[in-house]
């Protein structure tokens, strides 16, 4: 099985939750790991501002790893006022045909509300894919910082996907 994960991660906490995901994964096939980055360094701070209302105008850093070669994408991010962070909802909308892919959409969350129309504008977004499925997985970021539950969530949802 190939696996690719890919993140954005503000304060550490999403990126700790997609190292985890790459440690299981690596052990049961190809497994890449890829951090979404911003491509304008100078951090233009009113355009990351209304890149949370458009994520049409985030400037997302080139991908190097091509989606339909995968069967199983792992997509990252924090959950900021009821959306992904503007760079996982630039990539998401780029996303094409799917069909054999099955995904897990993880996000760290403050308000449980936001996290759930988080998924629920993720869930819309990746409708257009055709993939096998969708998971969500969230945790709160206070729970975020022990790795006891960040194994506990990331090892169910993968137990979900693979079957085990």
């Amino acid at each position: 099985m190939k696996s690719l994960i890919l993140y954005y991660s503000h304060s550490g906490n999403t990126a700790r939750m997609a190292q985890k995901f790459w440690n299981i994964l690596k052990s049961k096939g190809e497994s890449n790991l890829h951090e979404l980055r911003y491509s304008d360094r100078k951090r233009n701070r009113i355009r990351h501002l209304l890149a949370r209302f458009i994520p049409a105008l985030a400037s997302l850093e080139n991908v190097p790893y091509e989606a339909t070669d995968y069967d199983l994408l792992c997509i990252g991010a924090p959950a900021w006022g009821g959306r992904p962070a503007p760079l996982v909802c630039k990539y998401i909308k780029s996303l094409g045909n799917l069909p054999s892919a099955r995904i897990i959409y993880f996000q760290i969350y403050g308000i449980k509300k936001s996290a759930k129309q988080s998924f629920s504008y993720v869930e819309k977004t990746l409708r257009h894919t055709g993939s096998k499925g969708l998971i969500n997985v969230d945790i709160s970021w206070n729970k975020a910082r022990n790795e006891d539950n960040v194994e506990k969530v990331t090892t169910e949802a993968l137990n979900k996907v693979l079957g085990e």
